[in-house]
């Protein structure tokens, strides 16, 4: 099963507090196929904003200690509070 988000490729319109801005680049990172608890995102997102997908259940961000369906983002870091196996699919959708 692939998961499509068409609206999210190219160039986005973003107006937000802290910065922000418009003609922002969407990325999506897709690490089906990896495992483990820790993900390197190709860059940190803008103003922190992610938008973490696992088996097509968005999962929640938290300061710390992440639980399952959890995560954490320092930088471009991401850590989750479960293991990731090679059957599932993982992606990380955020502004640049």
């Amino acid at each position: 099963m692939a998961l499509q988000l068409n609206a999210f490729t190219g160039t986005l319109d973003y107006s937000g507090t802290s910065g922000g801005g418009t003609g922002q680049t969407g990325n999506i990172d897709d690490f089906t196929g990896s495992t483990g608890t820790v993900f390197v995102l190709t860059q940190p997102p803008t103003n922190n904003l992610i938008l973490l997908v696992v088996n097509g259940l968005v999962c929640r961000r938290v300061g710390a200690s992440p639980g399952v369906n959890q995560f954490t983002l320092a930088g471009s870091t991401v850590t989750t509070g479960f293991a990731i196996t090679t059957a599932d699919e993982i992606f990380a959708f955020y502004l640049t």
